[in-house]
């Protein structure tokens, strides 16, 4: 089926700006925000996600992008093969939605430390201002973790639909694999 040029153009731009809102949410209220990615999922979205994290691992090292795709896949489907073990199941791509968003604190932090990189590059003295931007950058660093704890476990827990301890049981069980592909990945 061919879609006017009219049709795609406008619906590319509202998935863009759906992006954009969803991004904000995401730092302001992630909660709600994942929340309402979790009604409505939308794999176009999940889509544009993955090429910007794509884009810039293969601009950074090109040999890492099959191997992010491989963690990716690993990550979405044990979630959703844990969503049927739980007898609640989801959709797939409600998983692979949900888990792309994830990405964000990622991508945000990639993003800051190549610029931080440009305006200030290493070495830093241990001078007042180099100490302080080193306390700075640790606390930014932390922020982002935090932040990244926080939409993983958003998106675990709308994929799962489980109370607390299930979904932490399910992440903690995950941690073993995610820590043995990031070995065979990285080292």
């Amino acid at each position: 089926m061919i879609v006017p040029m009219k049709t795609a153009v406008t619906s590319i731009i509202y998935e863009f700006i759906c992006i954009v809102r969803h991004l904000f949410g995401l730092i302001f209220t992630p909660y709600y925000t994942m929340r309402s990615i979790a009604l409505r999922p939308s794999l176009a979205q999940a889509a544009v996600i993955w090429t910007i994290a794509i884009v810039y691992l293969g601009s950074l090292h090109a040999s890492r992008v099959w191997f992010f795709m491989l963690q990716m896949g690993v990550l979405c489907t044990y979630f959703y093969l844990a969503t049927r073990f739980f007898k609640n199941p989801a959709s797939a791509s409600r998983v692979a939605v949900l888990f792309s968003y994830t990405l964000w604190p990622t991508i945000v932090w990639f993003f800051t430390n190549r610029a931080i990189y440009h305006v200030l590059p290493p070495p830093r003295t241990t001078s007042t201002l180099g100490i302080g931007f080193s306390i700075f950058f640790i606390s930014f660093s932390i922020s982002i973790l935090i932040w990244k704890m926080i939409l993983f476990y958003l998106a675990a827990r709308y994929s799962l639909k489980q109370h607390f301890w299930k979904v932490v049981y399910t992440i903690v069980l995950y941690m073993p694999i995610a820590i043995a592909l990031t070995y065979i990945g990285y080292v």
